[in-house]
């Protein structure tokens, strides 16, 4: 059953709609096919959990983040954790 879970600083609660990019998380990884067409995460399983930290400290102020705006970051991170040929 595959988790993705995002933390983040709270401070983000008044500039995103985490809900809404929770599911936009979930159809992506729902929608990802292997080289043979076939689901790569079940349905069924695959959630997307965010947590807000009510307290933090961010190195550099924020600034990457900022540049890169929180979609980059998330894709980023995705990336990481699954190849970039998960994004063909």
């Amino acid at each position: 059953m595959p988790h993705l879970i995002i933390s983040y600083s709270a401070n983000l609660d008044s500039k995103t709609n985490m809900s809404s990019l929770c599911r936009s998380l979930a159809d992506t990884l729902i929608a990802l096919r292997d080289s043979e067409g076939n689901t790569v995460f079940p349905v069924g399983g695959t959630r997307v959990l965010a947590y807000p930290a009510a307290h933090w400290a961010i190195s550099d102020g924020g600034a990457a983040g900022r540049r890169r705006g929180i979609r980059g970051v998330c894709v980023c991170l995705f990336q990481s954790a699954h190849g970039a040929r998960a994004f063909g």
